[in-house]
């Protein structure tokens, strides 16, 4: 059985999810601004700027993971009893705010990967 993906959307924490999303789109607007500059200390500067970007949704994936299973561990603790579905359910919508920042931060090193100039053996 599959989870829908609209019930996989909305089913993490959403403003953790908002606020990744957000931080992915400051990064490729980072990225075409890279591509487009031609001072080096203006590049140099935008670089630091995507590393830095680029850790805040990785901590904030998680803030967002530790969060979610403190949540859920609370509620656990507050029951008496507790079915093993529910648990694993709560568990799953725990892991979806990390795995989507994650994947946004994963992509964010990639695309800082192609922008950053290589350097050649003849240029060091």
């Amino acid at each position: 059985m599959r989870m829908p993906l609209m019930e996989f959307l909305t089913g993490g924490d959403p403003k953790f999810m908002i606020v990744n999303t957000l931080l992915f789109i400051a990064v490729l607007v980072q990225v075409i601004r890279r591509k487009k500059a031609e001072d080096n200390l203006l590049m140099e500067k935008l670089t630091r700027q995507l590393g830095q970007l680029s850790f805040t949704i990785a901590i904030l994936s998680l803030l967002s993971l530790l969060l979610g299973l403190l949540h859920s561990f609370y509620f656990i603790g507050q029951a008496s009893g507790i079915a093993i579905g529910l648990l694993y359910t709560g568990m799953s919508y725990t892991l979806i705010s990390p795995t989507y920042g994650l994947i946004l931060f994963l992509i964010s090193k990639l695309l800082i990967a192609f922008v950053t100039p290589k350097v050649t053996l003849s240029e060091a």
